[in-house]
């Protein structure tokens, strides 16, 4: 799959990684992707319990129609951007092929990049249930994903190899710690900036 889009088109940067990779981490704390429209579904679910539409984030995906609700919000979210023709960070697991390829034809002239977050299963369960720990010592109980070992193997079990081939102009590998592995494809200004800013 090719997509020829202008040097001066806006991007779509994919991030890609386990729950508690890192992702979410990289792109708040770097000088250049904090200032891109960052999107992922957690922030409606998180949003609805902090506002008390939900007693916690547990009971906010327990049904099915209120997911649907907060994946329809997302998506609405990057129809505005879409329409504005701005640049945006898919903050998400996108460890599928088929998500990413959705993503990718929902944005036919935006210049795709993904980054790609190298961090082990294992090491991503670890920090995942820590933070969990952490919620539940800070009163924030509420704020717990509550996901279950059992759970977390199968998302393992769903990732998908990224590859120039599914449309990306270029990937960024990272390592578990958010530092810089290597590129592939395309070394835009753009590319160089964000490499830039992972020093």
């Amino acid at each position: 799959m090719t997509i020829q889009v202008s040097s001066d088109a806006p991007h779509c940067i994919t991030m890609i990684g386990f729950i508690c990779s890192g992702k979410t981490e990289v792109c708040i704390k770097h000088p250049v992707l904090s200032k891109i429209e960052r999107a992922d579904v957690d922030t409606f679910i998180f949003d609805a319990v902090k506002e008390q539409e939900f007693p916690s984030y547990k009971l906010a995906t327990l049904h099915q129609q209120d997911n649907v609700s907060f994946k329809r919000a997302f998506w609405d979210l990057l129809g505005y951007v879409k329409d504005d023709n701005d640049s945006v960070i898919i903050d998400r697991l996108n460890i599928h092929r088929n998500s990413r390829k959705k993503l990718l034809s929902f944005f036919p002239d935006h210049n795709h990049i993904a980054i790609n977050i190298h961090a082990q299963l294992s090491v991503c369960k670890q920090r995942y249930f820590s933070l969990e720990r952490e919620l539940e010592a800070n009163g924030e109980h509420h704020l717990r994903r509550d996901l279950s070992s059992k759970a977390f193997n199968q998302i393992g079990k769903s990732l998908h190899k990224v590859s120039l081939a599914e449309g990306f102009t270029s990937i960024i590998h990272l390592n578990q710690f958010g530092k810089l592995m290597f590129v592939e494809g395309e070394q835009s200004d753009f590319v160089r900036s964000i490499v830039k800013g992972l020093n």
